[in-house]
């Protein structure tokens, strides 16, 4: 399944010629499509939960992260305070809960991508501190960016962020701005970036960050997540009864 939205954009060169580069956003449920947007001149950056990997529980999906962000602040809860009660149950529930690929293919594919492309490299708005439970969760599923992606990136953004093995963590950041702001920092620009992400947001927010440079840009809205939709009943269950660990068949038996 695949759906396309075109924008072209326009540049002016010395000579007042147009020149006109492409911008798409290309939704699909095969990780195989990006291959066809990718060449040597490419900076390919994808995210994590919900693109590469995902929970093999409800309560360990980003979804849930949400859920409770939106009843903290429902009951009154400060916006900060309420994001670092979800943020310290968000790694807790990482450290314990089993995760699997969104799609059994992917590792080959990523490293296919990553022999093809300038670079690649993950991007998420997870924070800074899950740093090491991500290495760790990539590699337990023959996912490595160390080798294919810049060796360092220098961005002044307002908050936290860790770039290490690969993997920017932006957090609170917006991950378009960020790049945008390590763009800005560096005497030339990629040709061409693809971006892989499952929210649609963050691909349009990369759209209008990168609109204004001469960067032919391709999002890909991959959408396998809809295979297997989140249950935030099972996810509340799930929560009760954590740190045990219950499958969603069990917690479905709970209801």
């Amino acid at each position: 399944m695949i759906s396309i939205k075109l924008n072209l954009r326009c540049f002016f060169s010395g000579i007042f010629l147009p020149i006109f580069l492409q911008a798409l956003i290309v939704q699909t449920n095969q990780m195989s499509e990006v291959l066809s947007h990718v060449d040597f001149n490419t900076w390919v950056f994808f995210d994590i939960d919900d693109t590469l990997i995902t929970s093999q529980m409800q309560l360990g999906r980003s979804d849930y992260y949400f859920v409770q962000f939106t009843k903290l602040r429902q009951q009154g809860m400060e916006e900060e305070q309420a994001h670092e009660i979800c943020r310290a149950h968000w790694n807790e529930v990482q450290e314990k809960c089993p995760i699997r690929l969104m799609d059994p293919l992917i590792p080959g594919i990523v490293s296919q991508i990553q022999q093809m492309a300038a670079y690649t490299l993950g991007l998420t708005a997870r924070g800074p501190q899950t740093n090491l439970i991500t290495q760790r969760q990539l590699r337990s599923l023959n996912l490595d960016f160390t080798t294919s992606s810049p060796s360092t990136v220098s961005a002044e953004l307002p908050y936290w962020h860790l770039y290490e093995n690969g993997v920017w963590f932006v957090e609170s950041n917006g991950k378009g701005h960020a790049v945008r702001k390590w763009f800005a920092g560096l005497s030339e620009h990629p040709t061409k970036v693809v971006f892989v992400d499952d929210r649609l947001h963050h691909l349009e927010n990369m759209e209008a960050q990168l609109s204004d440079l001469s960067i032919e840009y391709v999002g890909v809205h991959y959408i396998k997540t809809l295979e297997h939709l989140f249950d935030s009943k099972i996810a509340e269950i799930q929560a009760k009864y954590f740190p045990q660990i219950l499958s969603d068949e069990e917690a479905e038996k709970k209801l």
